[in-house]
C-alpha cells in the first residue's frame, strides 16, 4: 500500500514541476503536456498564467500528500486508509489547481496576436470571459453526486452494522483484511463526495470551456473512479455478512453512472 502512495506522491511533485516550466513558458504552447483547457490555450499569456497560479494549489497538495505518506512510512503502517487519503488529496489540489489556472487565464492580457490553437475535434471558441454552461452539463454534476447519496442513504437505512467490514480482497476472492465499519463509510463516501465536488467545481468555474469530448471523459472517468469507490462501502456491508461477495458487485453501477455523466456532459449549447 504505502509503495502504491508513494509513487502517487512522486508523480504530483513531478505534476508541479511540470506546472512550474509551463508557466514559465520553457514548455510553451501545446495540446501534449500541460493543462489543456481553452482557457489556457487561448493565447500564450493564459498559457503562463493559468499554469502559474495552478503551481500553489498543486504544490501544497503534494506537501499535504507527502506528509501523509511520512507519518504511515514511519509508523510503518500497511493500513489501507493512509494510502486513500493520498489519492482524495491530490484529485482535490489537481482538481483546485485546475479552476485556479482557468480562472488567472481568463484575466490574463491578451498577446497582441492571438493565434488560434489547432483543434481539428472542436471548432468553439477557445475562450472568453462570461463562463456559459450547458444544460447537460448541469445535469452531468447533479448525476455526479448520485454515488455519495446512496452511500448515505444506505447508511441511514441500515443503522446497524458489523464492527468491522472487509478491506481488501486477493486475486482470487478472498477477503484478507479488514478495517472498522465507521472508518470504511466516511472513507468511502469521502472519496465519492470529494469526486462530485470536483465535477461540480469544473461545472462551476470552467462550464463549456470544457472539452466537448476530452472534457467530458475526464468528468465521466472521475465520476467512475471515485463513484465505484464509494459504493465499495456496500459491497463491504454485504461481504460481512455474505464473505463470497464478490469485490466487483457495484462497480458496473458505478461505470454506469460515470457514462451517464459522459453523455450528459457532451451535450451542449450551439455556439
Amino acid at each position: 500500500m504505502l509503495v502504491g502512495a508513494g509513487i502517487i506522491v512522486v508523480a504530483a511533485f513531478a505534476s508541479v514541476l511540470l506546472l512550474w516550466l509551463c508557466g514559465r513558458d520553457v514548455i510553451p504552447r501545446n495540446r501534449v503536456v500541460g493543462i489543456r483547457l481553452p482557457a489556457l490555450l487561448a493565447s500564450d499569456a493564459a498559457w503562463r498564467a493559468g499554469h502559474s497560479a495552478a503551481v500553489g494549489p498543486a504544490g501544497a497538495g503534494a506537501l499535504v500528500g507527502a506528509l501523509v505518506f511520512a507519518v504511515s512510512a514511519l509508523g510503518r503502517s500497511d493500513s489501507v486508509v493512509e494510502p486513500i487519503l493520498v489519492v482524495i488529496v491530490m484529485i482535490g489540489a489537481l482538481g483546485w489547481a485546475a479552476v485556479v489556472a482557468v480562472r488567472a487565464a481568463r484575466h490574463a492580457p491578451s498577446d497582441s496576436q492571438r493565434e488560434a490553437v489547432d483543434h481539428t475535434r472542436d471548432a468553439r471558441p477557445l475562450a472568453s470571459v462570461e463562463i456559459t454552461r450547458s444544460g447537460g452539463l448541469i445535469l452531468a454534476a447533479i448525476v455526479a453526486w448520485a454515488p455519495p447519496v446512496i452511500v448515505a442513504v444506505h447508511r441511514l437505512l441500515h443503522p446497524v452494522l458489523p464492527t468491522r467490514v472487509p478491506s481488501h480482497w486477493t486475486f482470487d476472492g478472498r477477503i484478507d483484511d479488514s478495517v472498522p465499519a465507521v472508518t470504511a463509510f466516511w472513507v468511502c463516501l469521502g472519496v465519492g463526495a470529494l469526486g462530485a465536488a470536483a465535477v461540480t467545481a469544473f461545472v462551476v468555474f470552467v462550464g463549456d470551456d470544457i472539452g466537448r469530448v476530452s472534457g467530458s471523459i475526464g468528468l465521466g472517468s472521475l465520476t467512475v473512479l471515485t463513484g465505484s469507490f464509494a459504493l465499495m462501502w456496500i459491497t463491504a456491508v454485504t461481504a460481512a455478512e455474505t464473505p463470497s461477495t464478490s469485490v466487483f458487485l457495484l462497480v458496473p453501477v458505478g461505470v454506469l453512472i460515470g457514462a451517464l455523466v459522459f453523455v450528459l456532459a457532451t451535450i451542449r449549447r450551439p455556439v
